[in-house]
């Protein structure tokens, strides 16, 4: 997935340049982006954080560009969210792209329903009675599968998807953390 937007000042220290600006004005980077792969693969270490574009090594496919909604955060318009065909979505919302929570967060009322339609989780070797989660940006399908939201943790699983407290212009945001950023490769650009 590509977020597209330069990077902006806006909420930035007394509005100066950002690091990625700073760094395209020097001539360091090739493009005012960069892109974060975070690995799938339990017991391997991280992923890559690379400045002024992308590594297409770690680029399953083409990547499908999103234009932001908003100036200040990497925001998109979330159409729906769906599980077994079921929709969740409500009017006017929107996806965080966010690297500093390890889950999909949304407010208390969305991520209960959410959490009520799976099974319980009984182990983590069978999944199999799980869906898919797809969220639906701007028309594009992006599918988590059972094995990308079911986060083992300490030797026993977790579902990642959990209630966050929200600010009130933002109460019908989903924030889509580390287990969507583990499934898509994404480009900031």
């Amino acid at each position: 997935m590509c977020i597209r937007d330069s990077a902006w000042s806006s909420l930035s220290i007394q509005g100066g340049p950002t690091l990625i600006e700073s760094m395209f004005e020097q001539g360091l980077i090739e493009t005012k982006s960069f892109s974060l792969y975070l690995t799938t693969n339990q017991g391997d270490h991280g992923g890559r954080f690379v400045l002024g574009g992308v590594n297409t090594q770690y680029a399953a496919s083409n990547f499908t560009y999103i234009p932001l909604n908003s100036r200040s955060y990497w925001a998109l318009d979330l159409d729906d969210i769906k599980v077994n065909n079921v929709s969740y979505g409500t009017v006017d919302m929107v996806a965080l792209v966010e690297s500093g929570i390890a889950t999909i967060g949304a407010n208390k009322s969305l991520a209960d329903k959410i959490l009520a339609s799976l099974p319980p989780l009984r182990d983590c070797h069978n999944l199999s009675g799980f869906p898919t989660l797809t969220f639906i940006i701007r028309g594009n399908e992006f599918k988590l599968q059972p094995e990308d939201y079911i986060v083992p943790v300490l030797n026993q699983c977790i579902i990642g998807i959990n209630a966050v407290s929200l600010p009130e212009d933002l109460s019908n945001a989903v924030i889509l953390g580390e287990v969507f950023l583990r499934r898509y490769y994404t480009h900031f650009d």
